[in-house]
């Protein structure tokens, strides 16, 4: 009980908004979200990060909600954007900088479309100790671009942008080992 008279906060955070129901590149439909968006403006006071911040620190008791964007894809403007302005909420994108700055898109999204793209029926990699992720179906292909995108994200920066280079290339390679 003692928490119910304490400041609460939520944030609902998504990724992509679309409609093209690639496996490699999951999103929420425009549809679900819509409906998600007018749920929200019926039943919450939305504000803004910064504001659910202050008002955490500040001891209002009101419970508020933020909604955010990680990585600042294209189709949280073209998508999300026109929904969010027909409710009237706020939202706040955390743009990925440097693949803004290289124009190169993420080291994941380049691992889950050279899989998707493949030729190869495997890939052999060494990480912590070897390992084979067979490709031959779509299905293999989405279990192991799950499989290293958790053992790349363990990684240093600097190691994992040069494996994850590494891979890629040899994904994209017509020559099967």
């Amino acid at each position: 009980w003692e928490k119910r008279g304490q400041p609460a906060a939520r944030i609902l955070y998504y990724h992509r908004v679309n409609d093209d129901r690639d496996p490699f590149f999951p999103a929420i439909s425009t549809e679900l979200f819509e409906n998600e968006m007018r749920y929200v403006a019926r039943h919450y006071k939305v504000v803004g990060v910064s504001e659910l911040q202050d008002r955490l620190h500040g001891g209002a008791p009101e419970p508020v909600l933020a909604i955010t964007f990680d990585d600042g894809y294209a189709d949280n403007y073209l998508n999300a954007f026109p929904i969010l302005q027909r409710y009237g909420l706020s939202a706040t994108i955390f743009l990925s900088t440097g693949s803004l700055d290289s124009r190169q898109p993420l080291w994941f999204e380049m691992l889950a479309s050279a899989l998707k793209r493949t030729s190869r029926e495997f890939l052999d990699l060494e990480v912590d100790f070897p390992r084979r992720f067979f490709l031959r179906t779509q299905q293999e292909r989405l279990d192991s671009n799950g499989e290293i995108f958790g053992l790349l994200r363990r990684m240093h920066d600097c190691e994992r942008k040069e494996r994850s280079e590494e891979h890629t290339s040899e994904l994209q390679s017509l020559r099967h080992l």
